[in-house]
């Protein structure tokens, strides 16, 4: 995708793509830690929400909502992310499911 932007001389998408998988991959390395914050995790979704919006011509949208007392949250890499790519995949695939999806917190 960011070859197709250059190659299209859509420079603006390009450099959003390079700064998106930049964050996505420094969270996803993050020092070989395989527990990061729940707000790292959300982080690394929303540029992989990003990613994947230019991919899919702006047909997801998204909304991500998380009270700040969680967000210091340790969490194993991966969890809602791997959940965040499966949801998008079944709703691409069967549009009749909706993408928003609310996961319960205490």
């Amino acid at each position: 995708t960011v070859r197709a932007s250059l190659l299209l001389n859509k420079n603006e998408t390009a450099c959003t793509l390079v700064n998106c998988l930049s964050r996505f991959y420094r969270i996803c390395l993050s020092n070989g830690d395989f527990i990061i914050t729940l707000h790292e995790e959300l982080d690394m979704i929303q540029q992989y929400l990003n990613i994947e919006q230019i991919g899919y011509a702006n047909q997801i949208s998204w909304n991500i909502n998380c009270p700040e007392k969680y967000e210091q949250t340790p969490i194993p890499k991966f969890t809602l992310q791997l959940y965040t790519a499966k949801k998008i995949s079944s709703t691409l695939k069967y549009p009749f499911i909706s993408l928003m999806s609310t996961l319960p917190y205490k």
